[in-house]
């Protein structure tokens, strides 16, 4: 997915930088103007074949700008390894996919539950069996677990970083008998060495300018900018570019950091084990302020 974006972003500045329109091209190369204008905009992969008529018409002399440009095609067009799932998921879950898997940095905020890369087998389907009942929920589980190799795979995987609302820690969802596994499993995870989780605890208050989960992706390079995603309703993504109109994936990365002088590495492990052992008791509801927050 990233490739194929740095790919049509670099087409559209070699185009604009030799002066010509998309009909331009189109006319040249005898094509119709649909087709360049959905290389462009990622709707279609370019062919090397194609790619190669485009550097001609752009005027790219030096071969070795010419050999990365074949080289990004030819990356773009490989299949990811989530094409399997293509035909249980929505698009726009295998852009963010795309996303995640290229991204060497990962920022997420879950105020309503725990984030897909840290779930249990028990609690992915509780929530996918909630939210899409009888739609190929075995699947979806073994997609959701599946993407959860970048959590341990070694230093090529990205860094992690999660924020929890306190609130989610107590929502059995699953059971209680599921919730505690789950509680336990972020205790686990919190020893990786690229993963770090924090707790956005509730003495702080409104602790976000947003109730809506959302995740940010920054890349290796840095022409590729932010990349934010909004979880809306049954976990739909709307996905916005750093640099687009909307300035929101700045504001978001602005949130986060607001978070993340909230919700302090140290505390996380006190909070979720005050979370397990309150379940673990049959206790339900919230307790008290911790004392640490008087």
């Amino acid at each position: 997915m990233i490739l194929r974006r740095r790919l049509r972003d670099k087409l559209r500045r070699l185009r604009e930088a030799a002066g010509l329109t998309q009909r331009d091209v189109a006319t040249r190369l005898e094509w119709s103007l649909s087709k360049v204008i959905r290389i462009e905009s990622g709707g279609v992969g370019v062919t090397v074949t194609d790619l190669r008529a485009l550097i001609q018409q752009y005027g790219i002399t030096d071969r070795t700008r010419g050999d990365e440009l074949l080289a990004l095609a030819r990356g773009a067009r490989r299949r990811t390894p989530w094409s399997a799932y293509r035909t249980i998921v929505s698009p726009a879950l295998l852009t963010f996919l795309g996303y995640e898997s290229s991204a060497t940095l990962i920022r997420n905020f879950e105020p309503l539950r725990i984030p897909g890369l840290l779930q249990t087998e028990a609690y992915a389907r509780a929530i996918l069996e909630h939210l899409s009942p009888g739609r190929h929920v075995d699947e979806q589980v073994r997609l959701r677990l599946d993407r959860q190799r970048i959590l341990h795979n070694g230093e090529d995987e990205p860094l992690l970083n999660f924020v929890i609302d306190e609130g989610v820690l107590y929502r059995p969802v699953g059971g209680v008998s599921a919730m505690c596994e789950q509680l336990r499993h972020l205790l686990t995870v919190r020893e990786y060495p690229r993963v770090f989780v924090r707790i956005a605890p509730l003495s702080a208050g409104l602790n976000s300018i947003v109730n809506l989960g959302y995740t940010i992706f920054e890349f290796r390079d840095p022409e590729d900018g932010l990349v934010l995603s909004v979880e809306g309703p049954e976990e739909k993504h709307l996905t916005i570019r750093e640099n687009s109109e909307v300035e929101a994936p700045l504001n978001y990365l602005e949130d986060f950091w607001r978070l993340e002088q909230i919700a302090h590495l140290d505390e996380a492990e006190e909070l979720i084990r005050r979370a397990l052992d309150h379940l673990s008791a049959g206790s339900t509801g919230i307790p008290g302020p911790h004392p640490s927050a008087s």
